[in-house]
């Protein structure tokens, strides 16, 4: 079972970010979490086989 949820996290969006925002692309940003989420969907996947 996952712990949390992206909407548990929107305090984070209260601070500044250590890096220039504007340098990513939403393209980079979908990616990155696409990516993320396969990781875990695999992760689940191999904790249930």
């Amino acid at each position: 079972m996952r712990m949390g949820s992206p909407l548990d996290r929107n305090c984070e969006l209260l601070l500044p970010a250590p890096f220039d925002l504007s340098t990513l692309t939403d393209a980079e940003v979908e990616a990155a979490q696409l990516a993320a989420e396969a990781r875990l969907v695999a992760y689940e996947q191999r904790g249930t086989a």
